[in-house]
């Protein structure tokens, strides 16, 4: 069994200025902000059509402020030129979203053969710095993570109860002390009103990926939106599940307030193109 690494890789940059008018200090601001992944886990799964990838984001009400992108690709271990087309999330469910946390899922038939998989993910965040009156600098910066895992004929399916199992916590990718907000509303280059401001001093944020409580009910209700939206046949077009879930919704998908289905896919290939060179 291979063990489950984490290498983070940062990309930053300078993209714009503006003029800070106002610092935004209340709760429903600031928080800890922490992207898991909970499933897959560094096990062994046997080969499927239908393996489900779920993320949990911990106080979703900063993706907003934080500018926050999750994207993932499957590939063979350590193996970054053959990889699956890269999936990106929906941002603006999360943010609009009251349940805390909240899951991110999607399902894929990458993984059907034998052999060692890796699941890669990023998260796209941004930040400013400034004080009222001042020019207001914002910075973009990218993280990520993988988790590697084993097909093997004979295995146990892969099956989401298996992530409820007591003790069993996800992997984190980082996390975020995020202190406030700003006022970026003079800012043509920011998407959103108010931008964080991330603590740059002790102490520090820590992970906490056993803090997510992803108990039988919500990896049920994950388990059967899935077969909605895929009709068993591993579909990740956003726009065919919307519409199957008009015409037929699913008690246990309708109780599962906290997950929400990912809406298209992006083609990260600028970001992933010097992913070999920096990971090898």
């Amino acid at each position: 069994m291979y063990t489950t690494f984490n290498n983070k890789l940062y990309l930053g940059s300078l993209l714009a200025f503006g003029v800070c008018t106002e610092v935004m200090g209340a709760s429903a601001t600031s928080g800890v902000f922490e992207v898991d992944l909970i499933f897959p886990r560094n096990e062994t799964y046997a080969p499927s059509e239908e393996m489900p990838l779920v993320f949990a984001v911990q106080n979703p009400h900063l993706v907003a402020p934080l500018q926050v992108d999750v994207s993932w690709f499957i590939s063979p271990y350590r193996d970054y030129v053959n990889i699956t087309e890269p999936s990106q999330f929906d941002s603006n469910s999360i943010s609009s979203s009251d349940s805390d946390p909240y899951f991110l899922y999607n399902i894929t038939d990458a993984a059907n053969t034998e052999g060692i998989w890796e699941v890669t993910w990023f998260v796209n965040y941004g930040y400013c710095e400034g004080t009222s009156g001042e020019p207001l600098f914002y910075t973009q910066n990218s993280t990520t993570s993988q988790v590697a895992f084993t097909v093997k004929n004979g295995a146990a399916e892969p099956d989401l109860t298996a992530a409820t199992k007591k003790g069993a916590c996800g992997t984190a990718i980082a996390a975020w002390n995020v202190t406030g907000t700003l006022d970026a509303e003079e800012s043509a280059h920011w998407g959103s009103d108010k931008c964080a401001v991330i603590s740059r001093k002790s102490p520090w944020a820590t992970v906490d990926p056993c803090a997510v409580k992803f108990d039988a009910a919500t990896a049920s209700n994950i388990s059967a939106s899935l077969n909605i939206s895929t009709g068993g046949k591993g579909s990740t077009d956003g726009k065919d599940s919307d519409e199957k879930d008009s015409d037929e919704k699913n008690p246990a998908a309708d109780n599962a307030s906290a997950v929400h289905l990912p809406v298209g896919v992006t083609s990260l290939t600028a970001l992933f193109a010097g992913l070999t060179y920096i990971l090898a």
